[in-house]
């Protein structure tokens, strides 16, 4: 995991070109939709999203572009999302765990506080009703991601797992995300003049986050070995 990390911070901006390219399509239309929604306001708040029924609308469209609602008898229960009002009671009942994170950043999080943070974050993905599957850390992460999207990245088995982990399989989910979230702090604070670059040009990098996200989708299409 360190030598990945370590590989990546270092040729950050080559791993990003190499995962813009897999950002298309609807995919890329529907988290634009939705993160046009957050960018509406000048400063949003919690308050301001989670009543707002058209953002919620795009994350729901978002979440079926990114794979988690394929049908079939094969993938029914692994990637079938609950209903949409069950979506969001689940964000209200997290919305004051919500609050107190609003304001954090992956780029200036202290030291002191990525351990806290980390496990506040779980708790509040561990907790959203989001996928009708047990797994969590991927549905959670992905719909949690467009609220928070300086400080959580989006979590899949394709690429982020397969990076951090060799595999993407989700046992041991909130040890996993407990050991990943350092490491995105670190990626976040060593590779911050390419993050800012590339989220200040916009298009695909929507955020910290989700260019941390494209970073990591560009190392592993560039690294064929990790799967």
């Amino acid at each position: 995991m360190h030598r990945r990390v370590a590989d990546l911070c270092l040729n950050f901006s080559d791993y990003l070109k190499e995962g813009e390219k897999n950002f298309t399509g609807p995919p890329r239309y529907f988290h634009y939709k939705a993160m046009a929604i957050r960018n509406q306001f000048p400063s949003p708040s919690v308050d301001d999203l989670i009543v707002n029924g058209a953002f919620f609308d795009w994350i729901y469209a978002t979440l079926t572009a990114w794979g988690m609602n394929r049908p079939g008898p094969e993938t029914e229960v692994k990637t079938k999302l609950r209903e949409l009002e069950c979506i969001k009671k689940s964000f209200y009942s997290q919305k004051k765990q919500i609050e107190k994170l609003w304001e954090l950043n992956l780029t200036s999080l202290p030291d002191t506080e990525v351990e806290i943070t980390a496990t506040a974050l779980w708790e509040i993905v561990s907790s959203l009703k989001v996928s009708i599957a047990n797994v969590r850390i991927v549905a959670g992460s992905k719909a949690l991601h467009h609220f928070l999207p300086s400080l959580l990245p989006p979590i899949d088995g394709r690429y982020t797992l397969r990076f951090f982990y060799h595999w993407s399989d989700t046992k041991n989910e909130k040890e996993r995300f407990l050991m990943m979230f350092p490491q995105f702090v670190r990626i976040a604070r060593e590779a911050k003049k390419a993050i800012a670059a590339a989220v200040k040009k916009g298009k695909w990098n929507t955020s910290v986050t989700k260019t941390i996200d494209n970073a990591i989708v560009g190392w592993v299409l560039k690294n064929p070995q990790s799967k």
